[in-house]
């Protein structure tokens, strides 16, 4: 069956409609106010089947990219609570699942995940900052402390197998959170923290990262280094790089925090991000380091050409969609913010994540 046949009326009347026209015209099928899934109907009445969206692209009308700016303007983004996020990981029920996070400063966010997903009481908060002697630092994100009222009711594994690198730059942070783990028994519940710097290459094979206090999670290889003093080397690797490494068959969520040199890890990323197909990708932007000079709808198409949509994630549980919906002031206002994006092949994260968003 051609595409033609496949395009239908909600009254069952066929549309006749070529696909070289749809080409000529960008693929652009502008989607009316009473959208209900704005994923699968359009303003002609089109249904499309998951095959079709995973290429036929929408473009917001004015108003509705209107109305996200305005909501991206009111809304804070710099610590979203990731309600989708966790509603998705409580339905899952799975063999095994991978969680690569590249930045992961002092370990707190991978202990909430190898806690949500092994239901193992072992992996406490309280001790895990007792052993990195970081109790009396305040947290960066309040929610990841409140989740885990939540998680700790948790009596069930959602996974059989369950691993978690950790990989951070910053030795004062990563060094703690490595013994750490060792000392609470937490590799045998699958997380493994790295020292390593992460970046688009693996060429030069190292850089010079400050001596930064313990807790510090500001500081980055893009990031300006000018008031520190003193030096060390760390090894730089690509995500890709880090793959092949430890032998993953597969990745399911990638998280990136790395103070301005998110870009650079996405581009080092593009293998992994086409084969293996993360369903959930995690990415800061706003205006330190190499964000300074990428523009964020680059990446955004880039990432689209990859099966991903992405949204602006906020602190009030809203997802404003960024793919398709487009404003350039985007790129002029670069405040500190989360991006977070589903890949189109995981129907249940999509679904998840449309549920917060309003377009």
């Amino acid at each position: 069956m051609n595409f033609s046949d496949k395009i239908k009326s909600r009254h069952g009347k066929t549309m006749v409609a070529s696909l070289a026209g749809f080409i000529l015209g960008c693929c652009m099928i502008v989607v009316s106010n009473n959208v209900t899934n704005p994923l699968q109907t359009n303003t002609f009445g089109v249904t499309l089947s998951d095959e079709d969206e995973g290429w036929l692209k929408f473009v917001c009308p004015k108003h509705i990219i209107q109305r996200n700016l305005a909501l991206f303007k009111k809304e804070k983004t710099t610590c979203p609570s990731e309600p989708w996020y966790w509603d998705w990981q409580e339905s899952l029920s799975a063999g095994t699942f991978v969680y690569v996070e590249i930045g992961c400063n002092k370990g707190t966010d991978a202990l909430l995940n190898v806690r949500a997903f092994t239901a193992d009481a072992s992996a406490d908060i309280d001790n895990w900052l007792a052993h990195t002697n970081m109790s009396k630092l305040k947290p960066a994100c309040p929610y990841d402390f409140e989740r885990w009222s939540i998680v700790r009711n948790r009596t069930a594994r959602s996974v059989r197998v369950y691993k978690h690198l950790c990989i951070e730059a910053a030795r004062e942070n990563a060094l703690p959170a490595a013994r750490a783990s060792k000392k609470m028994k937490l590799d045998v519940l699958g997380l493994h923290v790295l020292h390593l710097a992460v970046s688009s290459s693996t060429v030069p094979t190292k850089a010079k990262f400050p001596i930064v206090p313990a807790g510090k999670e500001s500081v980055g290889l893009g990031t300006d280094h000018s008031r520190y003093g003193n030096f060390y080397d760390v090894e730089v690797i690509n995500v890709d790089y880090l793959v092949r490494q430890q032998r993953l068959e597969r990745v399911d969520v990638l998280k990136v925090d790395t103070e301005g040199n998110d870009p650079l890890v996405l581009i080092g990323a593009v293998n992994t991000l086409t084969t293996l197909k993360p369903s959930y990708l995690q990415f800061e932007n706003h205006g330190v380091g190499h964000w300074k000079t990428f523009d964020l709808k680059d990446v955004i198409d880039l990432l689209d050409g990859m099966s991903y949509t992405c949204f602006w994630a906020t602190n009030s549980n809203k997802l404003i969609r960024i793919t398709w919906c487009w404003s350039p002031y985007y790129n002029l206002v670069k405040r500190w913010s989360n991006v977070v994006c589903y890949h189109r092949s995981n129907a249940s994260l999509r679904g998840t994540m449309e549920k917060y968003s309003d377009w």
